[in-house]
């Protein structure tokens, strides 16, 4: 059932289903889908009529800030300990991702001239698989694992880990806590210089975008109500942010969770906003989508790569054809994502959580949660 227009944007119930969130996890996915697409299409199949599709790179930031939003949601007033608490957002993420990465490693090893961007390196692989930030071995100035969009997923551990830390504290510090902690740790590559892999990756001011989400769910948290109007200007005031936003990479741009990030944080709180709108609680297909987003994120470097193998005449030229190969490969994708999701990641991670069922424990009651001021 819908919500009611001025309802709390956030439900009684911390584990329900929040529906333009969902939705918006899909987009983001899209958005990244959508920038590789365009990368393939330029790089491998000789196309100039359209540029890089350069926007799709804020899918991710979308990613980053709906994760301080759910750490919130489902964080505040947990009182499993930090290790269940880890333990469990770890299993939405690593059994899939491992796999993934194994694969990855599989055609690494049967063709490894597919792969122009890897090489085999043992102590890269081994880096890959353990979320170890570590250099590329064919692009040394690129810190990725070998499925390079692993990337992001290193910085979400790295905020799991400071999220579940603090749960050590009681619920009104949690927020507080891993704020600082975000801050500090970029404020700790700034000061001493992020040499290295490890401090570029562990310092990089792209965790700011994750105290976004923060200050989006407490807000939620202490009653937000949905107001859609509003929330459709900020998607579209956000959204026309991103489009003006100037890419200059992941890591080295010291202020992208400005440029992008704060677009990104006006989109997804406009969702959020939008949670009362009978248009987004109907929009079924798009949610169940956005709950294969993280394998849609993980699959579509396969995909793409089987798609230019077979493209026919293997280019694409001129303003049709390449609008025909950027929707082929989203629906391509698409597909791949669902399938990858029902065939590995829905069965690994309900396989992986069995493991922590029982360290569950009640959450605290909602006076406690969020403390009065």
């Amino acid at each position: 059932m819908p919500s009611r227009p001025g309802a709390p944007v956030f439900a009684p119930d911390p584990g329900a289903r929040i529906a333009s969130v969902q939705i918006l996890r899909f987009v983001a996915a899209a958005l990244v889908v959508l920038v590789h697409a365009s990368h393939s299409m330029i790089s491998y199949l000789g196309a100039t009529a359209l540029p890089m599709f350069d926007m799709g790179n804020y899918g991710v930031d979308l990613f980053f800030v709906i994760s301080g939003v759910i750490m919130v949601r489902i964080g505040l007033g947990t009182r499993r300990t930090p290790a269940a608490f880890f333990a469990r957002r770890a299993a939405r993420i690593l059994p899939a991702y491992w796999v993934a990465t194994s694969l990855m490693l599989g055609v690494l090893v049967v063709a490894p001239g597919l792969l122009k961007s890897s090489a085999l390196d043992p102590a890269h692989v081994l880096a890959s698989y353990l979320m170890i930030p570590w250099p590329n071995p064919v692009q040394p100035e690129m810190i990725k694992p070998l499925l390079h969009v692993g990337w992001s997923l290193m910085l979400e551990m790295q905020f799991y880990t400071l999220f579940a830390l603090c749960l050590l504290a009681r619920p009104d510090w949690r927020v507080p806590l891993v704020t600082a902690a975000l801050t500090a740790c970029v404020v700790l590559g700034w000061t001493l210089g992020a040499e290295g892999p490890m401090m570029v990756v562990w310092t990089a001011p792209l965790l700011l975008e994750f105290m976004l989400g923060l200050g989006i769910g407490v807000a939620c948290a202490a009653g937000l109500r949905c107001d859609p109007r509003m929330g459709l200007v900020l998607v579209a005031t956000g959204a026309l942010g991103l489009m003006l936003a100037e890419y200059r990479g992941g890591f080295t741009d010291p202020w992208r969770w400005l440029s992008a990030g704060v677009p990104a944080a006006a989109i997804v709180l406009g969702a959020l906003m939008c949670e009362s709108s009978a248009r987004v609680q109907r929009a079924v297909w798009l949610q169940r989508l956005g709950d294969t987003s993280f394998s849609l994120y993980l699959s579509h470097y396969f995909v793409l790569g089987a798609l230019r193998a077979v493209w026919p005449g293997g280019e694409v030229s001129g303003l049709g054809p390449e609008l025909a190969f950027l929707g082929t490969a989203l629906g391509l994708c698409i597909l791949g994502g669902v399938a990858f999701y029902l065939a590995v990641e829905r069965p690994l991670v309900r396989l992986a959580q069995r493991g922590t069922a029982g360290a569950r424990a009640a959450p605290l009651p909602r006076r406690a949660a969020v403390r009065k001021s």
